[in-house]
């Protein structure tokens, strides 16, 4: 069951990156190459250039396992790491793509299929160096969703 609610929580949050012009621009995407993956789909490492300075990949967060939080209501609570990865130099991109997660999801409410998506909330953000001389930014969140 724990699969599934990932799966469709996920499918919101890659939704709504990928509905983001603002965000699509920053990271020199298109309509074919939004820039923006699924962990599963990053697989292969997406070039980094001037045209294309960074791209988003969206993991649950295995550290925290999905909780039932509520005791009659069956209110459940999974995290999710938005991270950007980006040159060492990209700072002001690093800055302006944690302001669009952020006014994207931050105390934002969704409605899916099978949830009602609230309190979306912004854990921490933290930035560090990848073994292939990026930088990864994290961007990670909290979401609480009751079935519908």
């Amino acid at each position: 069951m724990t699969q599934t609610l990932g799966t469709e929580i996920e499918t919101l949050l890659y939704e709504t990156l990928t509905g983001d012009v603002a965000l699509i621009a920053l990271l020199g995407g298109d309509g074919m190459d939004p820039r923006i993956y699924p962990s599963w789909r990053a697989q292969e490492r997406p070039r980094i250039s001037v045209l294309q300075p960074g791209y988003v990949v969206i993991r649950f967060d295995e550290a925290a396992q999905p909780q039932c939080v509520g005791g009659a209501v069956d209110e459940r609570r999974e995290r999710y790491r938005l991270s950007l990865f980006s040159l060492p130099e990209a700072g002001e991109l690093r800055g302006d793509v944690m302001m669009r997660f952020r006014e994207l999801f931050h105390r934002k409410s969704f409605v899916t299929e099978s949830y009602l998506v609230f309190d979306v909330v912004e854990i921490t953000r933290e930035e560090r160096p990848t073994e292939d001389r990026l930088m990864e930014f994290m961007y990670l969140i909290s979401c609480g969703f009751l079935p519908r």
